[in-house]
């Protein structure tokens, strides 16, 4: 998560409105954290905001790569990108 919030950008036209949500994105991960595929699991109603979850993603590529002791080839996260003005 930290990676990928270096990379979250907040859309200045969702900023001027004050729009704020929470985007869910799910992601399937290779072992060197190339994204395999990605989707808008749940959208927070801003269309600006569901696409920055997204772009911010291939922004961010590639991802942490998944540690050796988990043993796996892939991995699956379904991440919550939260865009707020607090």
């Amino acid at each position: 998560m930290a990676h990928l919030g270096k990379h979250k950008r907040y859309p200045m036209a969702a900023r001027q409105r004050r729009q704020q949500g929470t985007a869910w994105v799910r992601l399937t991960l290779d072992r060197k954290g190339r994204v395999l595929s990605q989707q808008l699991e749940r959208g927070c109603g801003v269309e600006a905001l569901d696409r920055e979850a997204t772009e911010m993603v291939a922004r961010a590529q590639p991802l942490p790569e998944i540690p050796d002791e988990l043993g796996m080839d892939q991995m699956e996260l379904v991440l919550p990108v939260e865009f707020s003005l607090r």
